[in-house]
């Protein structure tokens, strides 16, 4: 199986052009972008951190015997995707929307995939009395509410109670 995906991926960039015929547009830029976050620091990530907070809680001479906390943010990330608009003439509002709106798509479709792979470590077929009271706040307020992280979660959480229904 390794070995098939190296060959595979050898053989990808072995054909592809190295110069490019066209100049990418910002919105092929943002996909670029947006493929890296999903092949490869999408898992690999927290992966890393899970390794440190399992570091931290080992290493003798910090003495910590705790984990990182589950909001702690050692790595941050900034893009020029969707506020590139101060000196790039080819990024429009239309682009920032268009970016934005792929932004939001791939969010939302790497958390169901997650809550989907789930599904297999979990039977959930009902969701808690606060997730339910949460959600009917979030629909009553709008998503303002909360974070649009949270927001993501929630709809994923969701997908699956609505997708596993019998």
């Amino acid at each position: 199986m390794v070995i098939e995906d190296l060959v595979r991926e050898i053989t990808s960039v072995w054909q592809t052009d190295e110069p490019r015929h066209h100049k990418p547009t910002p919105v092929d830029e943002a996909r670029a972008g947006l493929n890296i976050v999903e092949q490869s620091l999408w898992k690999a990530v927290p992966h890393y951190l899970h390794c440190v907070s399992n570091a931290l809680k080992k290493v003798s001479h910090w003495e910590t015997g705790k984990s990182l906390r589950l909001k702690c943010t050692p790595i941050r990330f900034g893009s020029w995707m969707r506020g590139d608009q101060d000196g790039n003439l080819n990024v429009t509002a239309n682009v920032t929307k268009d970016v934005s709106l792929l932004s939001r798509w791939m969010t939302i479709d790497l958390y169901i995939r997650e809550v989907d792979s789930l599904k297999f470590e979990l039977s959930m077929n009902w969701c808690s009395d606060s997730l339910s009271k949460l959600a009917q706040e979030i629909l009553e307020h709008g998503m303002t509410y909360c974070s649009y992280f949270q927001w993501s979660l929630i709809l994923a959480a969701w997908y699956h109670v609505e997708t596993t229904k019998a």
